[in-house]
């Protein structure tokens, strides 16, 4: 396997679990109106989805600049919306390992431990 140096962004809704068992169809059409701005704007920033997970997005960036202004453009978009879902967003920069079209490894790990302890917005 090959590595290559990444600045990974894990991002999530806070509360994804209790909103879902509170209104899992109402939770999921504001998560679809989210990740369409989302999407939007990963390929705006030069960023990568490479992998999600109910509400978690994994993004890598080749470039941290570009990484932190989407992470700042995101949770302003985010509020925009004023659907109620409340992202929080972690960043690490780091070598990962290049798992088809999926990235592993510590950079990833530590994205997402940021990702947890940080507040909304």
């Amino acid at each position: 396997m090959d590595t290559k140096l990444a600045t990974i962004i894990c991002s999530d809704v806070i509360g994804y679990s209790r909103l879902m068992q509170a209104d899992e169809i109402g939770t999921l059409k504001k998560l679809d109106a989210c990740r369409a701005v989302i999407d939007a704007l990963i390929i705006e920033h030069r960023g990568r989805l490479f992998n999600t997970g109910g509400d978690s997005v994994l993004i890598e960036f080749a470039s941290a600049v570009d990484a932190v202004r989407f992470g700042v453009v995101m949770q302003a978009a985010m509020r925009g919306l004023n659907n109620g879902l409340r992202w929080r967003v972690g960043m690490h920069v780091g070598e990962v390992w290049i798992y088809g079209t999926n990235l592993m490894g510590d950079a990833v790990n530590l994205a997402a431990r940021t990702e947890s302890l940080a507040d909304y917005g």
